[in-house]
């Protein structure tokens, strides 16, 4: 995949996108791949093949480029590596093969694997369609603020989909930077990784598989923050960045789990990692669920780490923030000719950026705080939000209104995250918002 073009890719999905992302392109790359032909290149074609089966997708994985299918007459299948046409494809679509997708395949010959039935030409089919994952947001930003928000939505090959919020203050520039180079690292890192593993990662446990893709996520947000840092500097940028991202994986083998209602035995993974104030919110039937704690002065093991730090934290109309001790120290003495308006104060504890609250001293830290969740059947939707609507606006609030939006007036998503800054702004909301949503088409959303 070409991530140099994530940011088109978010300004086209604002308040316009109704289909699943990246799905189109990657549905003619099949066809680019042979589509129906492709049989003949995997050694099945000929006199003698076996008719062309049906079947759901129990796991396909990516990473692997193998998984399992299940015939409709109930036989299941090996998928060996190369037998899925899409390779390491894997958004969480249909073309993707997420978990229940409806597949045409080839079965091929037991003995070739050991003894276990494989099957090969594995491609989804649209006999019984099924709905992949949705993505819209909306931004806004008023007229004359400064501080700019920023939104990267990219699929990237071997993980799934990756969405991120990007939250500026003090400016834009380092928001643009990291929702511009973000994808693309975390592709690279996971890529030297997986590289690094001896047998490659079929030699991985499941369990192994997880942390591999969380360590690089981690990883991914460290290199961001000093390719920022060196940049920032070399350009005088003294604004800085909450950034929160969310990883959609599928094709997890899991024995008696499921994250698509009946089809058990594969699961699908949220990654989380955030640093900042931004906020992740699970929709599960009416209830949204925040899986995400603020990095905030008043949080108390952020406090204890700000005062460990050589920070000093004040409160400002109700609200704790952060600034250097010694520019502290040196407004307050009754000698000196400026004042607190001259030391920069942060709401938030952790972000990316900040410089001027990094150097010399590491007050502000860009360490991510991650989150690792298996999806389930009830998840049906995930809801990443600013402080600017999160401070307005409660969890259960934000659940109505995608409710409302998504399930009684069958609003696109793009509308939905609309609505969610519309009902901010009456609350009283200030300055820029931001607002995405991701709609889990495979989910019925239940009271």
């Amino acid at each position: 995949m070409d991530f140099s073009d994530a940011g088109n890719l978010s300004s086209s999905l604002k308040r316009s996108t109704d289909a699943p992302v990246g799905a189109s392109k990657l549905l003619r790359l099949m066809e680019e791949r042979g589509g129906e032909g492709a049989t003949e290149r995997c050694g099945v074609g000929g006199r003698g093949t076996p008719a062309r089966s049906s079947g759901r997708i129990i796991w396909y994985n990516g990473r692997r480029q193998t998984g399992r299918v299940k015939s409709d007459d109930g036989c299941e299948f090996n998928v060996p590596v190369g037998g899925a046409l899409n390779r390491n494809l894997v958004p969480l679509t249909p073309a993707g093969l997420m978990h229940g997708t409806r597949v045409r395949f080839m079965p091929a010959d037991p003995g070739k694997n050991g003894g276990r039935h494989t099957c090969v030409a594995v491609r989804p089919c649209g006999d019984k369609p099924q709905l992949g994952l949705e993505c819209g947001f909306d931004r806004q930003d008023m007229a004359d603020a400064t501080n700019q928000s920023h939104v990267a939505a990219a699929d990237i090959a071997d993980l799934g989909f990756l969405a991120g919020i990007f939250d500026g203050h003090c400016g834009g520039s380092c928001a643009a930077h990291i929702s511009a180079t973000f994808p693309g690292m975390l592709h690279a890192v996971f890529g030297v990784r997986a590289g690094q593993i001896r047998g490659g990662l079929a030699a991985l446990s499941t369990s192994k598989e997880v942390e591999l893709i969380s360590s690089a996520l981690e990883e991914a947000c460290h290199e961001v923050d000093r390719d920022l840092m060196r940049t920032a500097q070399e350009r005088h940028w003294t604004d800085g960045t909450s950034m929160l991202l969310a990883l959609l994986a599928h094709g997890f083998d899991a024995p008696k789990q499921a994250t698509v209602a009946g089809c058990e035995g594969g699961i699908a993974k949220l990654f989380l990692a955030w640093c900042g104030d931004s906020r992740a919110l699970l929709l599960t039937g009416r209830e949204a669920r925040s899986l995400s704690r603020d990095h905030v002065p008043s949080r108390k093991d952020e406090y204890a780490r700000l005062k460990q730090a050589g920070g000093k934290v004040l409160e400002f109309d109700g609200v704790l923030k952060v600034g250097r001790r010694d520019k502290y120290k040196e407004n307050k003495r009754p000698s000196s000719k400026s004042s607190f308006s001259n030391v920069l104060w942060s709401s938030t504890s952790r972000s990316f950026g900040d410089i001027r609250l990094k150097a010399p001293h590491q007050i502000v830290t860009s360490e991510p705080e991650l989150l690792t969740r298996t999806l389930t059947p009830d998840d049906w939707g995930l809801v990443l939000v600013c402080s600017g609507v999160s401070s307005q606006l409660s969890e259960r609030e934000i659940a109505d209104a995608c409710w409302e939006c998504l399930v009684l007036r069958d609003a696109s998503i793009a509308d939905t995250a609309h609505e969610v800054t519309q009902r901010a702004r009456q609350r009283g909301a200030k300055g820029k918002l931001t607002v995405l949503v991701m709609r889990f088409g495979w989910a019925t959303p239940r009271l």
